[in-house]
């Protein structure tokens, strides 16, 4: 999938002709990467987030967590397979002026669109193998906006056939605005849906925006019944944003890894190093990014000499290291998500074959 924002599918916008509703509750319709989904007959929030956290009653059950920015839905996924010439879907959005989606026809990615009315607009899939069955994946957008489900629609005469099966292997991203896919109009051009796919696992995608290392962030993994694999990149925030000491980024690390563990003692767990930036020392304390990469060395060298076999540190401080690379100060370019994504995955690969 090199250079996906470059492709444009043969998608088209509109409403098919004498089209078949079909119930967004259908057993057929297979909604991923989400673990709290909200499903009615009229709509589907793919939430990362229980709701209740997202939306607290009050200021005291607020999380640790931005919790606007962990309303995105970031990583998920709309899987529908018939043999209808044509597949209608239709969304409502909030947070931007377009919402870009991105297309797969039988695991062969066609390309993006965009829809542009925030209000209701739909996107008509046409069938590359007419008269056979396909299978669709529609994949959301990244960061913003916030989209909602309201409609699916096949030709009449048509039926809907049953998807295939979750990957075997779970993976699970956590981490910040880096992870989470800021800059990016789709979940396909985020660094760990590219590792998802080079490895070929299930995707959850629990990174959240503006965030910093918070125990709070971890509660999705306790929804699942089991982590194959784990990535975390926390550490920019801590040190540009929030100023944490050494000693209180350490503390919130380890409270994270203490829960995953609590639930998943087994999970494979690759800490990433913070990475390339132009931004490099703190305001608030001075500390500099290198005293938080140091950090993160010696954070994962003591879990080990604690007896933790399954974690280990991917050197990403270098994974990418051109202007290119970046879109801002910390935040990657396409190709510099691409790049980081290569590289963790070949990373990955090597440490799990040894």
């Amino acid at each position: 999938m090199n250079k996906l924002w470059m492709f444009f599918a043969a998608l088209i916008l509109g409403t098919a002709a004498d089209a078949g509703e079909i119930s967004l509750l259908d057993e057929k319709v297979s909604y991923r990467g989400t673990l709290y989904p909200e499903v009615t007959e009229s709509e589907m929030i793919p939430w990362r987030f229980p709701p209740r956290q997202l939306f607290p009653e009050a200021f005291k059950d607020r999380p640790a967590y931005p919790t606007k920015s962990g309303q995105s839905r970031t990583g998920t996924s709309i899987v529908v397979k018939t043999n209808s010439p044509t597949l209608t879907l239709r969304f409502k959005y909030e947070g931007a002026t377009f919402a870009t989606f991105g297309s797969f026809q039988d695991n062969v990615f066609n390309g993006f669109v965009r829809l542009t009315n925030p209000e209701g607009s739909s996107l008509t899939l046409k069938s590359a193998k007419p008269g056979e069955s396909v299978e669709y994946r529609i994949v959301g957008p990244a960061s913003y906006p916030t989209y909602t489900l309201i409609r699916i629609e096949i030709e009449d005469g048509f039926e809907l056939k049953s998807p295939s099966p979750l990957r075997e292997k779970v993976y699970v991203a956590l981490g910040d605005s880096i992870s989470h896919g800021l800059r990016k109009d789709n979940t396909c051009q985020t660094w760990p849906w590219l590792v998802a796919e080079s490895l070929k696992m299930e995707f959850y995608n629990i990174a959240i925006g503006g965030s910093n290392a918070n125990v709070d962030q971890v509660g999705p993994v306790t929804q699942l019944p089991r982590i194959d694999l784990m990535t975390i990149l926390w550490g920019y925030n801590d040190c540009i944003n929030k100023g944490k000491s050494i000693e209180e980024y350490l503390k919130d690390m380890n409270e994270v890894l203490d829960e995953i563990r609590r639930h998943h003692p087994e999970t494979k767990i690759f800490v990433l190093n913070l990475l390339q930036t132009t931004n490099h020392q703190s305001k608030k304390t001075e500390l500099t990014v290198d005293d938080f990469r140091e950090a993160v060395r010696k954070l994962v060298a003591s879990r080990v000499s604690a007896s933790d076999e399954n974690i280990y540190l991917i050197a990403s401080e270098t994974a990418t290291n051109t202007e290119d690379d970046l879109n801002d100060v910390v935040h990657l370019s396409h190709g510099g998500a691409e790049k980081l994504a290569t590289f963790v995955a070949a990373e990955i690969t090597k440490i799990l074959s040894q």
